[in-house]
């Protein structure tokens, strides 16, 4: 996937490769929906509460109104629904601070390092996403980098 030029279908790919990697850890996920006119590209349940998945890969790095966008879809859901938004290229320093400035942490973020360990088994999916919420619920760090897990 990482070689195609094709970006609708990478995202595809990724999509299809979030659900078999949810599987494998027995976690009920659903793939890309509609919800009000809404693009939802992914859902599951993990630790009590419901999240949202964004899944990007794109050539450029998320915007700060990209970000925004996807958290307004989580703000207008239930109160225990969070977000989580993969973007295989990262997330720029300064758009992470400034997302954290607009209102309640309640997204967490993931890049395509910390896929890679996941899907490398040098983290396991779990314990992942345990360490990025964890830091997100104590620190207000929502974009907690996995190789700092080690």
């Amino acid at each position: 996937m990482a070689s195609s030029e094709d970006v609708q279908g990478r995202g595809y790919g990724l999509e299809d490769l979030l659900k078999e990697l949810f599987a494998l850890y027995e976690i009920r996920y659903r793939k890309s929906y509609k919800a009000e006119g809404e693009q939802i590209d992914g859902f599951f349940a993990f630790g009590g509460f419901d999240y949202l998945v964004e899944a990007r890969w794109r050539k450029e790095k998320p915007s700060l109104q990209d970000l925004l966008a996807f958290k307004g879809k989580v703000d207008r859901k239930i109160e225990s629904t969070r977000g989580m938004i993969i973007s295989i290229l990262g997330f720029d320093d300064d758009v992470v601070r400034r997302l954290r400035e607009a209102g309640p942490a309640n997204l967490i973020l993931v890049d395509g390092y910390d896929l890679t360990l996941i899907l490398e088994g040098r983290v396991s999916l779990t314990d992942g996403l345990q360490a990025k919420i964890e830091r997100a619920a104590q620190e207000g760090n929502i974009y907690y980098p996995l190789a700092q897990f080690f």
